[in-house]
Protein backbone atom coordinates (compact mmCIF):
# COMPACT_ATOMS: atom_id res chain seq x y z
CA UNK A 1 0.00 0.00 0.00
CA UNK A 2 1.62 3.18 -1.22
CA UNK A 3 0.56 6.10 1.00
CA UNK A 4 1.17 8.56 -1.84
CA UNK A 5 -1.82 7.12 -3.70
CA UNK A 6 -4.47 8.58 -1.46
CA UNK A 7 -2.73 10.48 1.27
CA UNK A 8 -0.97 8.82 4.16
CA UNK A 9 -3.95 9.29 6.48
CA UNK A 10 -6.21 7.30 4.14
CA UNK A 11 -3.79 4.66 2.87
CA UNK A 12 -4.99 2.00 5.31
CA UNK A 13 -8.58 3.13 5.78
CA UNK A 14 -10.10 -0.19 4.70
CA UNK A 15 -7.73 -2.22 6.84
CA UNK A 16 -8.38 0.05 9.82
CA UNK A 17 -12.15 -0.39 9.44
CA UNK A 18 -11.73 -4.16 9.18
CA UNK A 19 -9.62 -4.33 12.34
CA UNK A 20 -12.07 -2.11 14.22
CA UNK A 21 -14.89 -4.51 13.30
CA UNK A 22 -13.24 -7.43 15.13
CA UNK A 23 -14.62 -8.09 18.62
CA UNK A 24 -11.56 -8.28 20.93
CA UNK A 25 -13.19 -10.73 23.33
CA UNK A 26 -13.46 -13.61 20.88
CA UNK A 27 -12.00 -12.44 17.56
CA UNK A 28 -15.31 -12.64 15.73
CA UNK A 29 -16.00 -10.21 12.94
CA UNK A 30 -18.93 -8.05 14.03
CA UNK A 31 -21.42 -6.74 11.48
CA UNK A 32 -20.22 -9.18 8.83
CA UNK A 33 -22.44 -7.83 6.07
CA UNK A 34 -21.93 -4.18 6.89
CA UNK A 35 -18.14 -4.34 6.80
CA UNK A 36 -18.38 -5.06 3.08
CA UNK A 37 -20.21 -1.74 2.57
CA UNK A 38 -17.64 0.05 4.74
CA UNK A 39 -14.77 -1.41 2.70
CA UNK A 40 -16.41 -0.30 -0.56
CA UNK A 41 -16.95 3.19 0.89
CA UNK A 42 -13.31 3.34 2.02
CA UNK A 43 -12.18 2.54 -1.52
CA UNK A 44 -14.42 5.23 -2.98
CA UNK A 45 -13.02 7.75 -0.50
CA UNK A 46 -9.44 6.75 -1.33
CA UNK A 47 -10.07 6.89 -5.09
CA UNK A 48 -11.61 10.36 -4.74
CA UNK A 49 -8.76 11.58 -2.52
CA UNK A 50 -6.23 10.29 -5.06
CA UNK A 51 -8.02 12.07 -7.92
CA UNK A 52 -8.89 8.75 -9.55
CA UNK A 53 -12.67 9.20 -9.26
CA UNK A 54 -15.11 11.99 -8.56
CA UNK A 55 -18.82 12.30 -7.99
CA UNK A 56 -20.49 14.39 -10.64
CA UNK A 57 -24.23 14.91 -10.87
CA UNK A 58 -24.77 12.16 -8.31
CA UNK A 59 -22.70 9.57 -10.18
CA UNK A 60 -19.18 8.21 -9.71
CA UNK A 61 -16.94 8.97 -12.66
CA UNK A 62 -13.57 7.25 -13.04
CA UNK A 63 -11.07 9.97 -13.99
CA UNK A 64 -7.69 8.28 -14.06
CA UNK A 65 -7.91 4.59 -14.86
CA UNK A 66 -4.20 3.90 -14.49
CA UNK A 67 -3.44 1.08 -12.05
CA UNK A 68 -2.67 2.28 -8.54
CA UNK A 69 -0.53 -0.68 -7.50
CA UNK A 70 -2.97 -1.56 -4.70
CA UNK A 71 -4.89 -4.71 -5.64
CA UNK A 72 -8.15 -3.78 -3.92
CA UNK A 73 -8.08 -0.17 -5.07
CA UNK A 74 -7.36 -1.34 -8.61
CA UNK A 75 -10.31 -3.75 -8.43
CA UNK A 76 -12.53 -0.87 -7.31
CA UNK A 77 -11.26 1.35 -10.11
CA UNK A 78 -11.75 -1.42 -12.66
CA UNK A 79 -15.33 -1.97 -11.52
CA UNK A 80 -16.05 1.75 -11.94
CA UNK A 81 -14.30 1.99 -15.30
CA UNK A 82 -16.03 -1.15 -16.58
CA UNK A 83 -19.54 -0.10 -15.57
CA UNK A 84 -21.89 0.45 -18.51
CA UNK A 85 -22.72 3.87 -17.05
CA UNK A 86 -21.38 5.76 -14.03
CA UNK A 87 -23.01 4.29 -10.90
CA UNK A 88 -24.60 6.22 -8.07
CA UNK A 89 -22.41 6.12 -4.92
CA UNK A 90 -25.10 4.43 -2.81
CA UNK A 91 -25.63 1.76 -5.47
CA UNK A 92 -21.92 1.07 -5.95
CA UNK A 93 -21.17 0.94 -2.21
CA UNK A 94 -24.35 -1.10 -1.65
CA UNK A 95 -23.24 -3.85 -4.05
CA UNK A 96 -19.85 -4.94 -2.66
CA UNK A 97 -17.44 -6.89 -4.84
CA UNK A 98 -17.48 -10.61 -4.26
CA UNK A 99 -14.71 -11.56 -1.85
CA UNK A 100 -13.90 -8.03 -0.65
CA UNK A 101 -13.98 -9.06 3.03
CA UNK A 102 -11.76 -12.08 2.37
CA UNK A 103 -9.30 -9.94 0.40
CA UNK A 104 -8.90 -7.46 3.25
CA UNK A 105 -8.54 -10.26 5.79
CA UNK A 106 -5.84 -11.83 3.62
CA UNK A 107 -4.01 -8.49 3.42
CA UNK A 108 -4.02 -8.18 7.20
CA UNK A 109 -2.92 -11.78 7.69
CA UNK A 110 -0.14 -11.30 5.13
CA UNK A 111 0.99 -8.17 6.99
CA UNK A 112 0.99 -10.21 10.22
CA UNK A 113 -1.61 -7.93 11.79
CA UNK A 114 -4.15 -10.75 12.09
CA UNK A 115 -4.04 -14.51 12.24
CA UNK A 116 -6.78 -17.10 11.88
CA UNK A 117 -7.57 -19.21 14.88
CA UNK A 118 -6.83 -22.90 14.18
CA UNK A 119 -9.93 -24.82 13.10
CA UNK A 120 -12.18 -21.76 12.87
CA UNK A 121 -12.22 -19.75 9.65
CA UNK A 122 -14.59 -17.19 11.17
CA UNK A 123 -12.40 -16.17 14.10
CA UNK A 124 -9.42 -13.89 13.73
CA UNK A 125 -7.03 -12.56 16.32
CA UNK A 126 -5.02 -9.39 16.32
CA UNK A 127 -1.31 -9.97 16.58
CA UNK A 128 0.20 -7.92 19.36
Amino acid sequence: MDPSLSGSALATLGEDLFVLSIRPRDGKLMARGRIDFALMASELIRLAAAGRARITEGRIVAQDRTATGDAELDAALLSLAGAPFPPRPETWVGLPRRGIRTAYAARLISAVVLHLEPGDRKSTRLNS
